[in-house]
């Protein structure tokens, strides 16, 4: 059993009503036309580009980049905010936390030319006013924790290195201890400033180190901070451990268990941990021209395969203790309709970019809607059935999958009326009515089959019912086996 922290901003202290309803057949998105209470555990990266979208997901945080090079274009004094502005009133308005993601010092600042070079300075005392990272710091965190803003992230995906890719992309060019210095000056500068700072280690890319089989980047960082004496006395110099998932379902496990594994080895374990970007990016949606596959050996992903991977993906996040999780991201902005250019544009958005809604939109709005009030989670994987059960207080949430390439059909305890309703993915119901059976009234309901390789497994089911939780069952030819 894994308790869920439940981490509600002061103003964000209302419950949510679950309202299941019956909806003639064929099945219909349910959720489009009706407001969804905030959920302050989800969040979408950049949903400030669609804020009514984001309010109607129901989403309680949004990932904001600030870059110093645009707040600060041309030299120390210059404070350039007008572009945050309405972002940040939206984000207010439709109750979402911001938190910032801090990258790319101006040019400037680095004596340089490089885009994601060291700012100098960093070694100076966080007073001299030639460490340009301190004093930078210290404006930006003076300046918005006024105004509500006490999340920082520092830069994005520093494991991926000068020349690890064929295009030479990289968003910082210095080393694990450059970048590990950053981190200990915006920790000390921030919580100096602001009582209320919360500072986040930059997302890591993971793959980068594990496709060319080097050492994980993260665990050189947190060994730089344990051997540091005033880190090693505070909390390593950061607040919540970062975490990227992509590539298929079974990397949300495998990544959270690695990381919080090295943090265990520091005596660590318990430090709050975030999935800030999560996703499966379609390769297939009808009628738009995207990137397809990389490599012709990858399974093809579809809109349905997107909104399956967000509904198991939060589920098993939520089982592994991840404190807060979020889709990388709401919206496919700067999209070209010219087919030449459009052929290689990566369609990770939950919502087109003319506006309409992937079923990934409403995967994350029926977990927004429906994980609210979760407590705890018991993950049971038997008979290629997966089951992440979650006690919701006066309810039990049951979301089920297939891992196997063959339809299955489950089974669940009746607890209250003999009818209810089934939920797809994507926000779909359909009527549940139960049936009996030796052990007493069942519902019982078919499951999807997932495509070999199976990277998303099948289409996940979820039920919710009144009373505790019930043993789930495998159905064949009339017989019921225990999921254990």
């Amino acid at each position: 059993m894994v308790l869920i922290p439940s981490k509600l901003p002061r103003h964000l202290m209302v419950l949510l009503v679950i309202l299941l309803c019956f909806t003639q057949l064929p099945p219909v998105y349910s959720q489009s036309d009706a407001k969804t209470v905030v959920n302050p555990r989800f969040g979408a990266v950049e949903s400030y580009y669609r804020p009514d979208d984001a309010v109607d997901a129901g989403i309680g945080w949004d990932r904001i980049i600030f870059e110093w090079r645009y707040l600060q274009p041309n030299g120390p004094d210059d404070w350039e905010t007008a572009t945050w502005e309405p972002y940040i009133e939206a984000a207010k308005t439709g109750g979402r936390e911001i938190v910032g993601l801090i990258k790319n010092a101006p040019f400037w600042a680095t004596g340089t030319k490089v885009l994601g070079a060291v700012p100098s300075g960093i070694n100076l005392p966080l007073d001299d006013p030639n460490n340009q990272w301190a004093t930078f710091i210290r404006k930006l965190t003076k300046y918005y924790s006024k105004i509500g803003i006490h999340h920082w992230i520092i830069y994005n995906e520093p494991d991926i290195r000068p020349k690890d890719l064929p295009d030479n992309f990289f968003e910082f060019e210095g080393d694990v201890t450059q970048y590990f210095k950053l981190v200990k000056t915006a920790y000390q500068v921030a919580h100096g400033n602001d009582g209320e700072a919360v500072i986040h280690l930059a997302g890591l890319n993971y793959w980068i180190d594990k496709g060319r089989r080097r050492p994980f980047y993260l665990r050189y960082l947190l060994q730089r901070a344990f051997g540091d004496a005033y880190c090693r006395q505070h909390d390593l110099c950061f607040d919540v451990l970062t975490v990227h998932v992509y590539g298929g379902l079974s990397l949300v496990t495998e990544v959270v268990n690695r990381y919080r594994g090295f943090l265990a080895e520091f005596g660590f374990e318990k430090k709050p941990m975030w999935i800030n970007e999560m996703n499966m990016r379609p390769t297939l949606d009808p009628g738009w021209v995207y990137r397809g596959k990389v490599y012709q050996t990858e399974p093809d992903v579809t809109i349905e395969d997107q909104a399956a991977f967000i509904i198991q993906g939060i589920a098993l996040a939520m089982n592994l203790g991840v404190d807060r999780i979020g889709i990388y991201r709401l919206y496919d902005n700067h999209y070209s309709y010219d087919d030449k250019i459009a052929s290689s544009y990566e369609a990770w958005g939950l919502v087109r970019p003319n506006g309409t809604r992937r079923p990934g939109y409403y995967a994350l709005q029926t977990a927004a809607r429906l994980f609210r009030d979760v407590k705890s989670t018991k993950l049971t994987t038997h008979r290629g059935i997966t089951t992440v059960t979650m006690d919701a207080g006066d309810k039990t949430i049951y979301v089920v999958w297939n891992e196997t390439v063959n339809e299955k059909m489950v089974a669940i305890p009746v607890v209250g009326p003999r009818t209810n309703t089934l939920i797809y993915a994507d926000g779909t119901t359909v009527p549940l009515k139960a049936q009996s059976a030796v052990i007493g009234d069942i519902y019982e309901f078919k499951l999807p089959p997932c495509t070999d390789p199976c990277l998303v497994k099948g289409n996940p089911r979820i039920v919710v019912q009144p009373g505790s939780a019930q043993t789930v069952y495998l159905s064949s030819a009339g017989k019921l086996a225990e999921i254990k």
